[in-house]
């Protein structure tokens, strides 16, 4: 059976499409590019926002519309959520939480479905996110390989649906990260990204306990030709030991993503966030000391339920003060049974929300801009990802999306530039000597 899949979310949402097509070409199943082609749409659905919800369903709907015999199963989140927000659609013949995704190949073959039964869904809070410990060969159509290192969440912000639709921080062990690690160097991959839904809880529930640092050192002593980068951290997670290795070792890309949500102390409390703004500040002021060149991204949420002019002023200056390279920005979404969702007496307007997010967007853009000025000059190392006509696109160390001159360079490869000038989104840049 040919099939094609389709993801919407985070780095983990599409690590976890990979185990399962994976899974589906083992099991015998041709994977295609082109939902045309395909006797089965495989939908992977995210529900962290209303948009990224709606953006599923409207997914799901477009492919029911299709004509022929062709059937669309649906993945993940949104299904975890409310299994019967698919019922009824198109052609959609089964529905699978975010623990019961993993077993698609079964379910797809008649194993473990009772006759008439669509949706199934649920387990994930008795029992947590299956962590498969085989891992990776290869990542589709991709020159930087993702690499699952937890799932799962044992934090409870105020807004956040995840830990009720992935379940407990779960981790993998250190022995089948490093073994997927190897393949995929093996696979020719020269960046892995370590990711998760809150990799800085990893090995909190191992035995023994281990630390993310921990798992990073391994990584680097056992693993050859490739470089790490790490997704989202706390501010409060980051060690020094984990700036120190990050300044000293060229295989741990100079990049540190750390939300902030909120620069105001109080929305913060109200947010339920870990730490405290004074600690992401000064995280940063450690990691910019130790590497001055270092990538910083954040996330911010704005129109929060009661923020103020003055909450919001507070996260514009953290913006302005601290030289991030970019930053996410969300306008708040309110989701279902989360403590936020139920201050429905200080929601903030829309129009509100709109505002805010345009100035601190203008805000955000000049401070990146700020950032690519520094680096001109400077030589990094970039992992080609795209290979067009005129031009190749990669990511340096530090995140910066670079630009080159087309030259007979292979996609994937790990190559030294020298950044002359901004261009676009990011910098242009020529081969290094």
């Amino acid at each position: 059976m040919k099939f094609f899949v389709h993801t919407f979310g985070c780095k983990a949402n599409r690590y976890d499409t990979e185990v399962i097509a994976q899974s589906l070409v083992d099991a015998g199943h041709l994977r295609v590019s082109d939902p045309s082609l395909a006797d089965i749409r495989v939908v992977h659905t995210c529900a962290v926002t209303r948009r990224a919800e709606s953006k599923s369903v409207r997914c799901v709907r477009k492919f029911g519309e299709d004509d022929g015999d062709r059937r669309t199963v649906v993945l993940g989140c949104a299904v975890e959520r409310d299994p019967g927000i698919f019922h009824g659609l198109p052609q959609v013949s089964l529905s699978l939480g975010t623990a019961e995704k993993y077993d698609l190949p079964r379910y797809l073959s008649g194993e473990g479905v009772a006759e008439g039964t669509r949706v199934l869904s649920g387990t994930v809070k008795r029992r947590g996110i299956p962590i498969d410990q085989s891992g990776l060969r290869r990542f589709e159509g991709r020159s930087r390989a993702f690499l699952k290192i937890q799932d799962g969440c044992d934090y409870r912000c105020s807004y956040c649906i995840i830990p009720s639709l992935k379940g407990s921080s779960v981790s993998r062990s250190p022995g089948a990260v490093v073994e997927e690690a190897r393949s995929l160097v093996a696979s020719g991959y020269r960046e892995v990204v370590l990711t998760g839904i809150h990799i800085g809880l990893y090995g909190r529930d191992l035995s023994p306990r281990l630390s993310l640092l921990d798992l990073i050192c391994e990584l680097l002593e056992r693993t050859r030709g490739t470089r790490f980068r790490l997704s989202s951290l706390d501010a409060h997670e980051i060690p020094d030991g984990l700036i120190g290795l990050m300044a000293t070792s060229n295989r741990l890309c100079r990049h540190l993503h750390i939300p902030l949500q909120s620069g105001s102390p109080r929305v913060w409390k109200a947010m339920c966030r870990r730490g405290t703004v004074d600690e992401f500040q000064e995280a940063c002021a450690r990691a910019i000391e130790a590497i001055p060149a270092i990538g910083l991204g954040t996330d911010v949420i704005v129109g929060f339920p009661g923020e103020t002019d003055e909450d919001f002023v507070l996260t514009r200056r953290i913006i302005e003060t601290i030289p991030f390279s970019y930053v996410h920005i969300f306008p708040f979404s309110s989701r279902p049974d989360t403590p936020a969702s139920r201050m429905t007496g200080q929601r903030i307007s829309d129009s509100t929300i709109r505002q805010r997010s345009a100035e601190l967007g203008a805000t955000a853009r000049a401070r990146g801009r700020e950032f690519r000025r520094k680096i001109q000059g400077g030589v990094e190392e970039v992992v080609v990802e795209q290979a067009k006509e005129t031009w190749l696109t990669g990511r340096c160390s530090n995140y910066v999306k670079a630009y080159l001159k087309a030259v007979s360079v292979e996609k994937g490869a790990l190559v030294k530039v020298t950044v002359d000038g901004l261009w676009r989104d990011g910098v242009r840049a020529v081969l290094s000597g």
